[in-house]
């Protein structure tokens, strides 16, 4: 079958042809828990959203508040890594100046399409639901002060991690020793950057923090780093002989420190000082950002390993899906806000509405994803 990064090349996200099975699906899978976390974000969760009709019930905020915020920490960890994985071969194929045009392509051009007209009619759509007067164009030239990166922050921190890896690249091009052991100190190093960077980053801006752009810069150490864990894994094929015992090692590592954040959110949360465990000069803050960086790095390498060996398979309809993918990203924000716009006047309670506009939703999302990528020339971007 050849080594791992032999068998990730058609996965190079530059190049028009179908992704291999497991990356797909993997990218699937967690842009459709994107689209259902901001779907709760409307009805349930009290985070900013486009379009917000939110339950006066107690109890689902608190069932559901916790899975969406361990998403929202989470759940885009997986694309950094494996963005990072297929790096090195892309760059080594096209050269530093290629990959980097190829990012500005692929990541910029929807960025700007996103901020320009996806972002302030989506804002617009969203108040025109909660009542609010004033016309598309004054959202479009910002004239509201609204316009943002909104979940395109994820592409924001990928196209700088992507361009300061050509520039890299260029001050210092040597070939790297190939290295197959990814050991336990790596793992740990790598989890210790992630805890005492997001920790220090939390002092000033914690994840419930409005940020300028919504460039959400909590975000920004994780995804940094494991960014990096990838692209040397990509360049030392580190992951080639990484074994499905270490594999599992991972896997239990991630739960345990699941259940340690859990507990020590309810410690947070039954001490009614949750602001301490989210940033902060604060003992929770600082127990939380170690947390995370053992998470981060076990959960990530476990769910990579996993969807490759298990779930490198995959029907037509998900591969049409997989394909329509980062279309779907882009443009999910519009659609969910249109399907709750469609079923704003039914006389039923917000969490109905949830069910109705995620298991629609997802689906949906993916198909406008789809024909999207198939249109002429915009299909070459995404």
């Amino acid at each position: 079958m050849g080594s791992r990064q032999e068998r990730l090349t058609a996965a190079d996200p530059t190049v028009r042809r179908s992704m291999v099975p497991w990356i797909g699906n993997l990218r699937v899978t967690l842009i459709a828990g994107v689209i259902v976390a901001h779907v709760a974000t409307a009805y349930v969760v009290d985070v900013s959203w486009y379009y917000e009709e939110r339950t006066t019930s107690t109890l689902t905020p608190t069932l559901l508040a916790f899975p969406v915020f361990l998403a929202a920490v989470y759940g885009l960890g997986p694309l950094f890594l494996v963005a990072g994985l297929l790096s090195p071969h892309s760059l080594q194929r096209k050269g530093p100046g290629g990959f980097a045009r190829g990012r500005l392509l692929r990541l910029g051009v929807p960025l700007l399409l996103f901020t320009a007209l996806i972002d302030p009619l989506t804002d617009f759509l969203g108040d025109l639901g909660s009542g609010l007067q004033g016309s598309a164009w004054d959202y479009v030239v910002n004239r509201t002060g609204t316009t943002d990166f909104g979940p395109m922050w994820f592409v924001v921190a990928l196209l700088v991690l992507s361009l300061g890896y050509a520039a890299w690249r260029t001050i210092s091009p040597q070939p790297v020793e190939r290295d197959d052991v990814l050991g336990p100190w790596r793992l740990t190093a790598f989890a210790g950057a992630i805890a005492a960077t997001s920790w220090v980053t939390w002092l000033a801006c914690t994840y419930r923090d409005e940020t300028f752009l919504n460039l959400n810069w909590a975000h920004w150490p994780q995804a940094t780093f494991l960014f990096v864990l990838g692209v040397m894994a990509g360049e030392r094929g580190w992951l080639d002989r990484f074994s499905a015992e270490r594999t599992r090692r991972c896997g239990w590592i991630a739960v345990t420190g699941l259940l340690a954040l859990t507990g020590l959110t309810v410690l947070s949360l039954g001490t009614d000082d949750f602001g301490s465990l989210v940033g902060g000069f604060h003992w929770q803050a600082a127990s939380f950002a170690a947390i995370t960086g053992v998470v981060a790095v076990a959960l990530n390498l476990w769910v990579v390993a996993w969807f490759e060996r298990r779930w490198n398979h995959q029907g037509p309809l998900v591969a049409h899906a997989a394909r329509g993918s980062y279309a779907a990203y882009i443009i999910h924000p519009t659609v969910v806000v249109l399907l709750s716009l469609a079923v704003l006047p039914l006389s039923i309670p917000p969490e109905w509405k949830l069910l109705i506009v995620a298991t629609v939703g997802v689906p949906a999302v993916f198909a406008v994803g789809y024909a999207l990528s198939r249109l002429p020339g915009f299909g070459r971007i995404v």
